[in-house]
């Protein structure tokens, strides 16, 4: 299904569906050494594609940071 823009779409509707509301992703950071450095990658890229942008936060969970993106900068705290 890659390539298709199924996910695209779906976060269009989402967004479309959501609009009076604050949506944000969180990302696994770019590491280069992480065994799915390209996926990672290509992750932020189509998030970054699709009309999100860093928020200048992060998150940890389970003694990992993730990055934080959002739809609606800026983030509302």
């Amino acid at each position: 299904l890659r390539g298709m823009r199924y996910g695209g779409q779906a976060l269009q509707l989402y967004r479309t569906l959501y609009a009076q509301r604050q949506c944000t992703v969180d990302l696994e950071p770019l590491d280069d050494a992480a065994e799915n450095a390209a996926q990672r990658i290509r992750r932020r890229r189509f998030y970054l594609k699709n009309g999100f942008s860093p928020s200048g936060y992060a998150l940890e969970y389970r003694g990992m940071a993730f990055e934080l993106l959002c739809c609606t900068p800026p983030l509302r705290t």
